[in-house]
């Protein structure tokens, strides 16, 4: 098997090997990279020093994208050769491979990357949600209730003040209308 490849290998110009190698080489890359992020070992993806940020959403230049680029230019380019283009036109048409290769990795790893969620609640969520009071919460501020609360998407028990003059008891509409602190919430009753 072996001596086949090495008789294939040595058969090729050395143009046509450039092309096989980088093929070969990212192709090895890609799959590497795509087992380690199947076994949950990092994302499989390392963004390079100084990398170009479209949007805060994905980079230009990580090593993804760089060895789809390689990928498709490679076998790009030894299709086009074998098929009897000319260097010029190879080169062209490699590059554009490669470039739309770079790009539609771009936009699959943006859209994975949208949908990932962080899922720490943040409080200021809750602003301007409609809450019932879990705990009865004492009038003056000074001290904390809870109310339950959709934030998020889920139903949370939040500690929750109130500055008015008297108590809110469980089972009353309240309306969150700022957070206290980082995990605190002021409310005012849904009748004012």
């Amino acid at each position: 098997m072996t001596t086949i490849l090495t008789e294939w290998w040595n058969g090729l110009d050395f143009t046509l090997q450039i092309f096989y190698a980088l093929g070969i080489f990212s192709g090895g890359v890609l799959l590497l990279q795509t087992a380690l992020m199947l076994l949950g070992i990092g994302d499989g993806d390392v963004d390079l020093e100084g990398d170009i940020d479209l949007d805060g959403d994905g980079h230009i230049l990580s090593v993804r994208t760089i060895t789809g680029f390689l990928f498709a230019f490679g076998w790009a380019g030894a299709l086009c050769l074998k098929s009897g283009l000319g260097i010029g036109l190879t080169i062209l048409a490699s590059l554009a491979a490669g470039t739309a290769m770079l790009f539609l990795l771009l936009g699959l790893m943006r859209l994975i990357y949208s949908l990932r969620q962080d899922g720490t609640l943040d409080y200021r969520n809750a602003i301007g949600q409609i809450g019932t009071v879990y705990l009865p919460i004492p009038s003056g501020g000074n001290r904390a209730g809870k109310i339950e609360v959709m934030v998020q998407g889920r139903l949370a028990i939040m500690e929750a003040f109130y500055q008015g003059k008297q108590k809110l008891a469980t089972g009353s509409k309240v309306k969150v209308i700022d957070t206290i602190g980082e995990n605190s919430l002021l409310i005012e009753p849904l009748s004012q």
